[in-house]
C-alpha cells in the first residue's frame, strides 16, 4: 500500500523456501520493520539484524518468511511515489537471488489504474484493491500506478494489445496501438507466437525506456517525440521474445541487445 503525499510504500512479504537449497534475498533500499521464518513443523522465530543481504543456509524442510517493510522514495532516478504516479522499478521489495513466482496484492490511491507483470490483463480488481499473478519465474516485478486512460486493440483472436495513458496524451493511443498490433503481426510470422497473453504500451512519469515481461514502460516526454513509435516501440516488442521470455545471464554479456536490434 501506499502513502502518496509522503512518498512511501508500505509492504509485506511472504516467501516459500523450497527444501535442499539456500536462499539469497536483497534488502536494499528498504527499511525491515518485522520478521519472522516458520518451518514445516511449526516452529518460528524471529530474525535479528538483518542487513542489506539474508543468506539462509539449506533445510531439509520446506521454510515460510515473512517480512514487513517500509521504503520511501525521495529524489531517486528510478522510483516514483506521489499524487502524479506511482513507478517502481528497483528495490522496492525483497528481492531474491534466484528466480520465483510471484503473487501481488496492492491498495491503489484513489483513481489509479496499475500494471505489473502478470497473466492477464486488466489485473484482477476490487475496488482499489487489486490482485496479480506471474507463473514466469523471476527475480523481480515492476510496478506502475496512476490516474490512466487506458484503451485496447486486438492483434488476432485471443491478444490484444492495451495502451496506459495519462489524460493530457490520450490523443496519442491510437497510434501507437495501431503501431504494436503490426509489429506484433510481423514479429510472430518471424520469431514465432507472441510469448505473453497481452501487451501494455505504459506512459511514465519519469523518463525510461523499458521492456518488461507483457508491457513497455516509456517516458512521458518519448512517447511524445514522433518517432518513437516507429523505432523504439519495436525494439521493446522484440524484447518480448529475446530479454524476457528468453532471459540474459548478464554474467556473460548481453547478446539480447544486438539480436533484438537487428530483428527490430
Amino acid at each position: 500500500s501506499f502513502v502518496v503525499d509522503e512518498n512511501r510504500l508500505i509492504g509485506t512479504a511472504k516467501i516459500t523456501i523450497e527444501p535442499g537449497k539456500d536462499f539469497t534475498l536483497s534488502f536494499h533500499g528498504l527499511s525491515i520493520t518485522g520478521s519472522l521464518l516458520r518451518y514445516e513443523n511449526g516452529s518460528e522465530h524471529e530474525l535479528l539484524d538483518l542487513q542489506e543481504v539474508l543468506i539462509l543456509p539449506p533445510a531439509d524442510k520446506t521454510r515460510t518468511l515473512f517480512l514487513s517493510y517500509e521504503k520511501q522514495v525521495v529524489n531517486e532516478f528510478d522510483n516514483l511515489i506521489s499524487p502524479a504516479g506511482i513507478s517502481l522499478t528497483s528495490s522496492w521489495f525483497p528481492v531474491p537471488e534466484d528466480p520465483m513466482s510471484f503473487k501481488l496484492n496492492a491498495f491503489l490511491p484513489e483513481n489509479f489504474q496499475a500494471i505489473v507483470e502478470a497473466e492477464e490483463f486488466p489485473l484482477s480488481r476490487k475496488g482499489n484493491s487489486l490482485t496479480a499473478h506471474f507463473s514466469q519465474p523471476a527475480t523481480a516485478l515492476h510496478f506502475t500506478a496512476g490516474p490512466y486512460l487506458t484503451d485496447r486493440k486486438m492483434v488476432r483472436d485471443g491478444l490484444y494489445v492495451y495502451s496506459m495513458f495519462f489524460q493530457e496524451d490520450k490523443d496519442l493511443a491510437e497510434e501507437y496501438l495501431e503501431a504494436a498490433a503490426g509489429y506484433i503481426n510481423r514479429y510472430e510470422k518471424e520469431i514465432g507466437p507472441f510469448p505473453y497473453n497481452h501487451y501494455v504500451i505504459v506512459a511514465n512519469r519519469l523518463p525510461t525506456g523499458y521492456g518488461m515481461p507483457t508491457y513497455t514502460l516509456l517516458g512521458q516526454m518519448v512517447l511524445r517525440l514522433p518517432f518513437i513509435k516507429d523505432t523504439s516501440l519495436g525494439h521493446e516488442i522484440v524484447h518480448s521474445w529475446f530479454g524476457n521470455a528468453v532471459r540474459v545471464d548478464v554474467s556473460e554479456g548481453n547478446w539480447c541487445e544486438g539480436l533484438t536490434a537487428f530483428l527490430a
